[in-house]
């Protein structure tokens, strides 16, 4: 707060500052960092992104899905905002427009735990567990080789995603051993 009171023109205050009320849960505040910093800065994408994950984060999606594009016309490459809207589409149930934005992401960033952990979840909800074999066997080799990893940032999330899998191929038992793993990362 200071920072602003002292420099109330420099965009990234305004972004650094929308970020900590975010990760408070104070998305209103946040948004409201977040629109101060777009209009110093209307070209930053990271900012559209970030007040995108905000209203995504209040489910008010028809907002989010427009920061999301603003991203992308901004940065056409930027996978984190092609995931968040395969993500916002399969809350709404159009999981084939889902996986289309997933399919996408990958192509950008050869395949992020999260991003794979959604195609092959998208995949069982398109075309069922059996035909969805190919998905979920390249997602689980992906996620295994990092949950071995030594950042325990990464071996958490591999090991909640491999989890997942795990799970919605029957194996609960095997699952809540690895959520239980991840517990403590």
């Amino acid at each position: 707060n200071k920072s602003i009171g002292i420099d109330s023109d420099d965009a990234r205050v305004y972004h650094n500052r929308g970020i900590a009320y975010h990760n408070n849960g104070d998305y209103d505040l946040a948004i409201q960092d977040y629109n101060n910093a777009i209009r110093l800065n209307p070209a930053d994408a990271e900012t559209y992104l970030n007040r995108g994950n905000a209203h995504e984060a209040q489910r008010d999606f028809d907002l989010a899905i427009a920061d999301y594009n603003t991203v992308l016309k901004l940065d056409r490459r930027d996978s984190s905002a092609l995931n968040n809207l395969g993500l916002i589409y399969s809350y709404q149930g159009d999981y084939k427009v889902a996986l289309s934005y997933f399919r996408k992401a990958v192509k950008i960033d050869g395949g992020s735990i999260a991003t794979l952990y959604n195609i092959a979840v998208m995949s069982v909800k398109i075309w069922g567990l059996t035909k969805s074999a190919k998905a979920i066997k390249k997602a689980n080799s992906i996620i295994q080789k990092a949950a071995k990893s030594k950042d325990d940032g990464e071996r958490g999330a591999a090991l909640y995603a491999w989890a997942g899998l795990t799970a919605m191929q029957g194996g609960h038992d095997d699952a809540l051993d690895r959520l239980e793993k991840a517990i403590p990362l």
